[in-house]
């Protein structure tokens, strides 16, 4: 009987310390492991990885992939990990004309980060190195009607630009 309120005593030290611990991460984004180094900057002409920058007519095909941000919900609650993402899961791929791949990832703070670069990546789809899905998913662009409002936009800048 001792031995049994012994163990109860632990288990239920257990239950609740794991549970103060697990509520204690909650609203914390996961830990980085590893750490983050160097620069990535978009231009019209280029693109800047660190202090390497290569020019749009070098690249013949651009990746980007761009789901995560900081403090996105993971959904996932397994064990004591926290179910906010640390923002550093999203992936910019360059394939360059002489089969290079340059591959690098980067944090993105906020959701819609990438819009503060619309006009670049723009220019890259139309230079031909971005394809229009690719687009769409940068920006996050969903629905029939968003895309074709979407498809008309671009098409209304490049008219307004080419007349110019």
């Amino acid at each position: 009987m001792y031995i049994d309120k012994s163990l109860m005593y632990i288990f239920l030290f257990m239950f609740f310390g794991g549970t103060f611990y697990k509520f204690s991460k909650i609203h914390r984004p996961e830990k980085l492991h590893g750490k983050l180094e160097g620069f990535l900057e978009f231009k019209s002409n280029s693109i800047i990885i660190d202090k390497d920058e290569y020019l749009l007519d070098e690249i013949e095909k651009i990746e980007i992939v761009n789901n995560d941000y900081y403090g996105k919900s993971t959904g996932s609650s397994r064990g004591f990990d926290s179910n906010f993402s640390n923002g550093v899961d999203n992936r910019l791929i360059l394939i360059l004309k002489n089969k290079q791949r340059i591959q690098c990832m980067f944090e993105l703070y906020y959701e819609y980060d990438m819009g503060k670069v619309d006009d670049i990546l723009i220019n890259y789809y139309l230079a031909g190195k971005l394809n229009f899905d690719q687009l769409l998913k940068i920006f996050k662009v969903k629905g029939k009607e968003e895309i074709e409002d979407f498809k008309q936009s671009i098409e209304n800048a490049t008219t307004t630009n080419s007349s110019l």
